[in-house]
């Protein structure tokens, strides 16, 4: 057994919340005797009292032979004792849980606050991404429906192409071309592009017709035309 460890564990207990409270009142009751050793001058003392300082803090609080020493000894015992009690063991209760608890409600508030600030970011993070997301699948479907638009027209164009083939309008298809392209499609009489020719070309959509400036312009249905007559 180690000899030391009475005295170590005496040490440990001497750290407990007790022992100081009782030592600090302890001190605050003997806060004059305290005072007067360390502060007072001995030549006050002398000159006053007639006394050296140790006999004058004896006399004046410790002589047991008078009712004043025994009254300041048992108000020390009792006033450090009362204090200590109620310190340790009322208010805590008194006060200090109950402050404790108050703190800790307001922490939870903040805490709870906190949390809520956090989750409305994140749904207001999750409402912007929702419309993104449906952003990107409304222009994904417009996308979609606009190439099935795209591919039923250009079905339609393949079988009026198919048409067109057997026409007349086929072998002077060439005439328009250059019109378009050799001429801005102009007609001054420099290509030679029939009336007849002209007629189909508006009619079936393959061109803009402008009457007044007699000018042609392909349309997206006509540059299809072009496109699988040179191909």
């Amino acid at each position: 057994m180690n000899p030391l460890k009475p005295i170590a564990d005496y040490i440990d207990k001497a750290r407990s919340r007790i022992y100081g409270i009782v030592l600090f009142w302890l001190l605050v009751f003997l806060l004059p005797v305290i005072f007067t050793a360390l502060f007072v001058d001995q030549n006050l003392v002398y000159e006053k009292n007639r006394m050296l300082k140790g006999e004058y803090i004896r006399e004046l609080f410790f002589d047991f032979s008078t009712i004043q020493a025994w009254a300041y000894i048992l108000i020390i015992f009792a006033g450090t004792t009362l204090l200590t009690w109620l310190m340790i063991w009322k208010l805590p209760g008194w006060l200090v849980n109950r402050a404790y608890a108050e703190e800790l409600k307001h922490q939870y508030l903040r805490e709870n606050m906190r949390l809520e600030k956090e989750e409305e970011l994140e749904e207001k993070k999750n409402v912007n991404i929702d419309k993104r997301l449906k952003t990107v699948e409304r222009e994904k479907e417009a996308s979609k429906k606009e190439e099935e638009l795209e591919s039923k027209e250009i079905k339609i164009w393949s079988r009026e192409y198919e048409t067109f083939k057997n026409t007349q309008f086929h072998a002077m298809f060439h005439l328009l071309i250059r019109c378009l392209y050799a001429n801005e499609g102009y007609l001054n009489g420099k290509v030679p592009v029939s009336s007849d020719l002209l007629a189909f070309a508006d009619s079936h959509k393959l061109v803009d017709y402008d009457r007044e400036g007699r000018q042609i312009t392909a349309t997206d249905k006509g540059r299809y035309f072009i496109q699988r007559f040179q191909s």
